[in-house]
């Protein structure tokens, strides 16, 4: 036998066993501690006050005081927020150091690495707005990107100089 319970940080249905009254339970949607009612708060909950007044029927939201039957219970939410563990995670530091490269070895051997960088940071930035990557790399990724940019915007400037000489010269 399980005892249901919601998690107070975001509102997930947690099943944990009757002999965890009491205790402490970790939601697995966003990892926050939720206190395990005993079967002496549960059975309080359910019976009147001294006033004779349902805690249910006191409540302005439940559907007892609309003249509704009992709560109905509340399906289980996906949190928006998902675990750490479960996201892919961030690459700034890999991005930054070849955000690096790219900006020092422009025109040696790393042609297109700078345009490459932009891009992989920029998708990136994008994954973490909308939740699908960690987002404790956003800085180092935002830096990354604009390594990026600079290191593109530098080897466009060769290009154009490269062949504005050559142009000069005929």
């Amino acid at each position: 036998m399980s005892i249901q319970i919601e998690c107070g940080q975001c509102g997930e249905l947690l099943s944990v066993p009757v002999d965890s009254a009491g205790k402490t339970a970790r939601c697995p949607a966003c990892q926050s501690l939720t206190p395990i009612p005993t079967a002496i708060d549960a059975q309080l909950a359910d019976q009147p006050t001294e006033t004779g007044v349902d805690r249910a029927a006191s409540n302005p939201f439940s559907e007892l005081a609309r003249g509704g039957g009992t709560d109905p219970p509340r399906p289980a939410s996906r949190s928006r927020r998902r675990r750490h563990g479960r996201l892919s995670a961030h690459r700034g530091e890999f991005l930054l150091c070849l955000g690096v490269v790219a900006l020092l070895f422009n025109m040696c051997t790393c042609y297109f690495l700078g345009g490459y960088v932009w891009y992989c940071a920029s998708d990136d930035l994008q994954a973490m707005r909308v939740g699908r990557m960690d987002s404790r790399g956003r800085g180092l990724t935002h830096a990354a990107m604009i390594l990026g940019m600079v290191a593109t915007a530098i080897h466009v400037g060769y290009v154009f100089l490269y062949f504005a000489r050559i142009a000069s010269e005929f």
